[in-house]
């Protein structure tokens, strides 16, 4: 009988255990989350609106593939005049870009990277894309182009930092833009 109560107090201990680190859990998650602006609006997409005025920086992310956006994965997206064209700048695992692990133009601006949607996190303009966008125009510069780590850097999350810190942008990514503090000198 003795036995019976003390596996049932067992029990009842190691499912309170389970609900409290599922709780503090799915906080952490909601923390991120919560982080997160809402999916793109028509208003928002750059295929339904029309183009901000040039000069225009936006940093885009989206949810990394089975993380369910508790990773994102940070696109920076420019136009330098009205007659330049919209490019694309993020860092990928892969080493197939122009410049090892960087890509330019690799995907859409706001395409899906296979873990959620699209989000915009945040447009510059005026002085402050100006600044970006002279950071961008010598991106081989980029220290970290030939290495790759998801934890705890350099990754994409890393290089979009680098690229605000560079431009003097006081402006941190997300929540969920894990190594984004990975200071790559």
């Amino acid at each position: 009988m003795a036995d019976s109560k003390g596996a049932r107090r067992v029990a009842q201990v190691a499912l309170g255990t389970m609900l409290l680190f599922g709780v503090a859990a799915t906080a952490g998650a909601w923390a991120i989350w919560a982080d997160l602006p809402p999916p793109l609006s028509p208003e928002q997409s750059l295929l339904s609106s029309p183009w901000p005025a040039a000069p225009w920086v936006r940093i885009y992310v989206a949810g990394v593939p089975y993380t369910t956006e508790l990773a994102t994965h940070p696109r920076i997206v420019a136009q330098a005049d009205e007659h330049a064209g919209v490019h694309t700048y993020e860092v990928w695992q892969s080493v197939r870009g122009p410049h090892a692990h960087l890509f330019i133009d690799q995907l859409h601006a706001e395409a899906h990277v296979g873990g959620g949607p699209t989000r915009l996190w945040v447009e510059f303009r005026g002085e402050e894309a100006e600044r970006i966008l002279e950071v961008l125009e010598t991106i081989e510069d980029y220290p970290c182009k030939d290495r790759y780590r998801l934890w705890p850097g350099p990754n994409s999350n890393g290089f979009a930092q680098w690229v605000l810190d560079e431009a003097d942008i006081e402006h941190r990514l997300p929540r969920s833009s894990f190594g984004a503090g990975f200071g790559c000198r």
